[in-house]
């Protein structure tokens, strides 16, 4: 589900702004069900090829707008 998730480098869009922008998508579409539980950003980070700090920058901006929480030491659910 997470490998279908497609981000351009040569998008002026931020990185993680468009990483937020196709979860948030997940989540509107009810792919991402409540208490689903998301990638760790470590391995999210490895299965996209960019940086955790992009993955960590768009986890924060989805628990900003409400869509996800995350718990220390446990993950970001939805």
């Amino acid at each position: 589900m997470f490998h279908a998730i497609s981000l351009s480098k040569s998008d002026p869009t931020p990185l993680y702004i468009q990483l937020a922008c196709e979860l948030a998508k997940l989540i509107q579409d009810g792919v991402l069900v409540e208490g689903f539980k998301l990638p760790t950003i470590r391995s999210l980070s490895k299965q996209l090829s960019i940086n955790r700090d992009t993955v960590v920058s768009a986890y924060k901006l989805l628990e900003q707008q409400g869509l996800v929480e995350s718990f220390i030491g446990k993950g970001t659910y939805r």
